[in-house]
């Protein structure tokens, strides 16, 4: 996650078909509530945690021969006028083929912080995919080397140093902060 902290205002809000079409104009952003947010590139640190944990997401697929894993900002669009980049997606069941963005919610969103997002933002986002249907959250945080785990019931799980990081939605995965965060 990697917001430029400012909206392009606009007269009036647009729509996440509006956002496809001029997605190329527009450049790499997100779609809040209509209003168009700017991403900017993430650095090294955020590259190689969402790179290892992808990783490690593929292995747990391949082990087990279900799910689907997406990473470089996958667009999905919650409702007409909100449409976000997960750092990495988790489905179960592969979702359909189709032009433009992804409309089934994934069931497991992760989300590595970058230094400039701001918490408003990040929960603002965590709860945007809740309410869409996300079974799990994970927010990863490299400077803190933890990971934070939220579900729609409102609980939630952190994993920290020396910990290992595994939920019931993904059973069999287990993976220490030592791989993902390479300390």
């Amino acid at each position: 996650m990697r917001f430029s902290g400012a909206a392009q205002h606009s007269s009036q809000p647009i729509t996440a078909q509006e956002l496809w079409r001029r997605r190329s104009e527009l450049g790499q952003c997100e779609l809040i509530h209509g209003e168009v947010v700017q991403m900017t590139p993430t650095g090294l640190r955020h590259g190689t945690v969402e790179a290892r944990l992808g990783h490690l997401l593929w292995e747990y697929v391949e082990s087990t021969g279900q799910g689907l894993v997406l990473g470089g900002e996958v667009g999905y669009q919650l409702d007409d006028q909100t449409v976000h980049a997960a750092d990495l997606a988790y489905h179960r069941l592969a979702p359909q083929e189709q032009d433009g963005w992804i409309t089934e919610p994934p069931d497991l969103a992760i989300e590595i912080l970058s230094p400039g997002d701001s918490w408003l933002q990040v929960e603002g986002k965590v709860d945007q995919y809740l309410d869409a249907g996300v079974r799990e959250v994970w927010i990863v945080d490299p400077k803190q080397q933890q990971a934070t785990i939220r579900r729609p019931d409102g609980s939630s799980t952190r994993s920290g140093r020396g910990s290992i990081l595994q939920t019931a939605l993904l059973p069999g995965f287990s993976a220490t902060m030592e791989r993902i965060f390479g300390c």
